[in-house]
């Protein structure tokens, strides 16, 4: 699943719940040149969205708590390369974050230039340790049985 630069994120339902990290994206701000990171995330019930990072020393801050709320060890933290004057571009800088899920407070944006909101992934935090994710319940599509093959002046017909 890729993240759209266009794509707004406002699939997630307002409230808060757990969230897994199913994909990432860098790109530049085209106004400042700010690098961002987002991370696609999906809930337990197939709602997607993402959560946004400006890469910048300012903000560097959130992203450090983001990986905490991820469960994000000192071992894989020391992998990633992911710096805020300089981010690493190549895709295992923010592997590490694939599948681990997080708390999402999901809530509606303020109004932009437009005066469309967006729900956003305001706050995060951990998941309680002995929580386990729902077993995703796979959908079996089966080819339809073929109809018997009927016969001329069959008594079983009802006309």
């Amino acid at each position: 699943m890729a993240i759209s630069e266009e794509w707004a994120g406002g699939a997630l339902p307002l409230g808060t719940y757990p969230v897994r990290i199913v994909s990432h994206n860098y790109r530049e701000s085209a106004g400042n040149g700010t690098t961002w990171l987002s991370f696609g995330v999906e809930s337990e019930s197939g709602d997607s969205g993402k959560v946004d990072f400006a890469m910048t020393i300012k903000a560097f801050w959130r992203f450090i708590a983001f990986s905490k709320a991820c469960n994000i060890t000192e071992e894989e933290a020391d992998k990633i390369e992911v710096r805020p004057w300089k981010p690493d571009y190549s895709p295992s800088a923010a592997n590490a974050y694939h599948g681990k899920w997080f708390m999402a407070y999901v809530t509606l944006s303020e109004p932009n230039h437009e005066g469309k909101q967006y729900a956003n992934v305001n706050n995060f935090g951990r998941v309680a340790d002995d929580w386990k994710p729902k077993e995703r319940v796979q959908r079996v599509t089966a080819e339809p049985a073929e109809a018997p093959a009927r016969r001329l002046g069959d008594d079983s017909l009802p006309f």
